[in-house]
């Protein structure tokens, strides 16, 4: 019912046309008309991520590119694979490395070399040489660093030194309670925030902690730590709010990322108020709500 409806209104959707075409493709073979237009215009195609590809998308690329023997790259994880959500399919990935020469990037370029050496022990050493995420499929492969350390001296741990990679346990116990079990999700989740912002603080606050980064003139050089050198993982845009409010507290500034909307925060009303003052400039009333935000850095005094 919902297709009738589309083509008795004559609207088609994103999905539609992937799949649209790839049903026109498959009729016509990658020798018709339209997969000969599309490689008229593209000698060759890389698609990055090929993880979060749907069946549509390479049944498309399939016909146009590989079935006709033109330059295909596809570069991807399968582990990264979190879109299923919106189609994206893990058995697509399986059959495309079918037809594909497949390599391994051995190194990694973003990591330092202790963190990179960490995981491989995590994934690799600690299972004795098992595979750890018993799927035949895929595996780990053990990667280098082309870096080898870029921070030193950071504070230690509750007496010991830090660690490149540290798993933490949260229960009562972490937080200083005599109950083994955490409270409730939301308090859990706050007091969780909280010791991660707390974690920062110790970071910035290091006296000795440096960080190789770029100076103004592009030239790595060693210095302290700066907020902007830290970053913070959620699962959920509400637990990075949690996160960024608890660095507040503590006067660290934080920005977060994701799909929230700015009709959602706080600076909402500056800038509508700013607006109301620009649209209106002789609005008295409008100037004094403008100058009391603090986009303009002045307070009520």
């Amino acid at each position: 019912r919902f297709n009738a409806e589309l083509r008795r209104r004559g609207l088609l959707t994103y999905d539609g046309m992937l799949s649209n075409l790839a049903d026109r493709l498959e009729e016509e073979g990658s020798t018709g008309t339209i997969a000969t237009a599309i490689r008229s215009r593209y000698a060759a195609v890389i698609v990055d991520e090929f993880q979060d590809t749907d069946t549509a998308q390479w049944r498309i690329l399939e016909e146009v590119f590989v079935n006709a023997a033109r330059p295909f790259f596809a570069v991807g994880d399968p582990k990264q694979s979190i879109y299923g959500f919106r189609g994206a399919d893990i058995d697509v990935y399986l059959q495309a490395a079918k037809r594909c020469l497949v390599t391994d990037l051995s190194v990694n370029h973003r990591s330092d070399e202790p963190l990179v050496g960490a995981l491989n022990h995590l994934w690799l050493d600690s299972q004795g040489g098992g595979d750890p995420f018993d799927v035949n499929a895929f595996s780990y492969s053990r990667v280098a660093a082309r870096r080898p350390v870029r921070v030193k001296d950071l504070p230690p741990v509750s007496a010991r030194a830090r660690r490149p990679l540290e798993i933490r346990w949260f229960d009562g116990a972490a937080f200083g309670t005599s109950a083994t079990a955490l409270p409730n999700k939301d308090p859990a989740e706050r007091l969780v925030a909280r010791q991660c912002a707390q974690e920062c603080r110790d970071l910035l606050s290091a006296a000795n902690a440096r960080i190789l980064a770029p100076d103004h003139s592009g030239v790595e050089v060693w210095r302290a730590l700066r907020p902007g050198d830290l970053a913070v993982l959620t699962r959920k845009n509400a637990q990075a709010m949690l996160v960024r409010e608890e660095l507040a507290h503590l006067g660290i500034p934080g920005v977060t990322g994701g799909s929230g909307s700015i009709f959602q925060s706080e600076a909402v009303d500056w800038v509508l108020a700013w607006l109301d003052a620009v649209a209106d400039p002789s609005s008295e009333s409008a100037a004094r709500r403008v100058a009391l935000t603090p986009l303009l850095g002045w307070t009520a005094q």
